[in-house]
């Protein structure tokens, strides 16, 4: 009987330690797997932020993005927007790169004389009209009005708008009978002398921005024209009477016999940008590649980590994400991790 008492006990321990067991492994769930979430905005932004991780279980709607002169229509797995967009992360299950696609906004621009309508242009968001020239209009000048330029902005036009003719009477002089200078005063046999002759100046600045600038001149007379402002991200070359800019500029009214329409030319500023980071190897400070030069509000082109990155170590990423939206010269440092240590060089 003792015996058997025995081989009951020892079936009762082990029962209780495979119950255990199996309590252990209930305790300790498997995490679910969490994928990665890049935007790549194109020059836009993100309008409240968004997940930058998902896990497969549960779905996760994607942010709006937003850009200046352009509507959001969407994220595209595919660079080239092949395919549906995607709204939410409902059944995916893999790293997600996704691109935005975005529509260029117009604007509609109307122009009236005399208050009827002369013709219609739809520009690009913030661009600007293209002014109809005086001899385009000149059958649609009322009689014994003079034209004398176009009223309102034409250019960075970012809404709909209403642009007017201006017009003034034609003045004529009245005639002295007693004036000496009277061609119909049979005293004087000479003939008068010829009116002075005046033109319109136009200007389509492309972007810049003119305060007060002069607006007519007058034959023979040598006027300076203005220099715009400086537009955003670019250098003033020049005006020129073409819009394709063939010729050489104009700074004065020198020469000129007719009503002039002057066109601004600029020249998208560049920058240099250099890739660099401390090599872990030597503890040296090294550029990695050659030098990019990226004109104003572009993005440069980081280098493949597989270039420079020596075996042991990761790039995890570039300090600030400073590679976009350049207006300056850069020098952009690479961040990398080592076990779990994160660091960059000190670059200045």
């Amino acid at each position: 009987m003792r015996k058997i008492g025995l081989i009951f006990l020892v079936l009762v321990l082990a029962l209780l330690t495979l119950s255990l067991a199996s309590c252990g492994d209930d305790e300790q769930p498997t995490s679910p797997t969490a994928y990665t979430i890049t935007y790549e905005c194109d020059g836009g932004i993100l309008a409240n932020g968004g997940a930058e991780s998902y896990v497969a279980s549960k779905t996760k709607t994607l942010p709006i993005a937003v850009k200046t002169g352009y509507t959001f229509l969407g994220w595209y797995e595919s660079p080239d927007f092949t395919g549906e967009p995607l709204v939410t992360t409902e059944g995916k299950s893999e790293n997600l790169v996704l691109y935005a696609k975005w529509e260029p906004i117009t604007v509609k621009i109307q122009f009236y004389i005399a208050d009827v309508l002369f013709s219609t242009q739809e520009i690009s968001y913030g661009g600007s009209a293209t002014l109809p020239l005086p001899a385009e209009i000149a059958d649609s000048i009322p009689e014994g009005k003079v034209f004398l330029g176009w009223d309102g902005p034409y250019t960075g036009l970012t809404a709909d708008t209403k642009i007017h003719a201006k017009l003034e009477d034609v003045q004529t002089p009245p005639v002295d009978p007693e004036d000496p200078e009277d061609p119909e005063n049979p005293e004087n046999p000479d003939p008068p002398a010829p009116p002075a002759v005046t033109h319109t100046i136009l200007y389509n600045t492309n972007g810049g921005t003119l305060n007060a600038p002069v607006t007519s001149y007058t034959e023979g007379d040598v006027i300076t024209l203005p220099v715009p402002e400086e537009r955003k991200g670019s250098t003033f070359i020049g005006w020129y009477t073409s819009q394709s800019f063939e010729g050489e500029p104009i700074t004065t009214t020198e020469g000129c016999t007719a009503d002039l329409v002057l066109y601004a030319k600029w020249e998208v500023k560049t920058y240099e940008v250099t890739f660099w980071f401390r090599n872990p190897k030597t503890g040296r400070d090294e550029q990695i590649g050659e030098a990019q030069i990226v004109p104003y509000g572009g993005d440069a082109v980081p280098p493949a980590e597989k270039t420079f990155m020596p075996s042991g170590y990761s790039l995890i990423g570039w300090q600030h994400q400073g590679y976009k939206n350049i207006t300056s010269d850069r020098k952009i440092i690479a961040l990398i991790l080592e076990g779990d240590d994160k660091w960059s060089s000190t670059i200045n």
